[in-house]
Formats: C-alpha cells, structure tokens, sequence
C-alpha cells in the first residue's frame, strides 16, 4: 500500500497561485499601457508625435479622408492621471475600458473583465487571474 505525504510548502504554494489579487478599476488602469493595449487590439504600430501614441480609428468611415493620417490617440501618461485614449473626429475620449466600449460595444463589465484577462496574460503567467474590487459605495451609501 502506498501513502502519500502532503508537501506543506507545495500546498501553500496552491494556495497562493490560487487567489487572485483584488485590483480596483483604478488599479488595472494604471498597470496598463494603453499605447500596447490599443496597438494590440487595433494590430496596428503607433505613430510617434512626441509623447503621444497614434494609430488609424477604427471607425474611418467618420472621417473625411478615410483616416489617412492616423487621427486615434493614445497616451500613457495623461494631465487626467490614468492612461487615456481618444480619435478627435470621432469625438470620444476615454480609458481602457470606455475604448473597448466605443470598439466593440461590450458593457464595462465586460470591458473591465477583458483589461483584467489582458494584464494576467502579459504578467507571463497565464493562469493568474485578477478579481476586480467592486467599487466603494462612499460616504453616503455608508451612512445607511
């Protein structure tokens, strides 16, 4: 009859990879380079104008020249604090996740949950997985 030994180190190791850690949204937008993230998801390479990411909108239709001069911006450090993007002839302006609304038409959950994949898959460890924090109600929500 074979016995088998637990290894405590091997199973606190599980226990660690297991639980995810708990990132608010502002947590995932500030570890995210929305200049890669956009580039990635457009399959596309940005045009450098001095700090500023550029790359074609994916909407060329609402442009006059078909976006000939890439016209979607995207800067990973903005005077807003968090990494933003936007096309100026289209007219929106957004984080990581309202760029995927705008794109895909998901909801932001959906948006928040793609960010969050994206990020386990680029920290070289497939499996981890992010859970997001669900946001604090504040100071009134409290008072109840």
């Amino acid at each position: 009859m074979k016995v088998k030994l637990r290894d405590p180190v091997a199973d606190v190791m599980r226990a660690i990879s297991v639980s995810p850690p708990m990132m608010g949204t502002n947590a995932i937008k500030r570890e995210v380079s929305i200049v890669e993230f956009v580039g990635e998801t457009l399959q596309q390479s940005p045009h450098w104008h001095g700090e500023e990411a550029r790359f074609h909108c994916f909407r060329p239709e609402n442009h006059s020249n078909g976006d000939a001069k890439p016209s979607l911006w995207a800067r990973d450090v903005h005077d807003g604090g968090y990494p933003r993007c936007g096309c100026n002839v289209c007219g929106w302006s957004d984080d990581v996740f309202g760029f995927l609304v705008q794109k895909y038409g998901v909801t932001p959950q959906q948006a928040i949950k793609w960010v969050a994949d994206w990020l386990a898959r680029r920290s070289g460890n497939p499996g981890r997985r992010i859970t997001v924090r669900p946001p604090s109600r504040g100071k009134e929500a409290r008072k109840r």
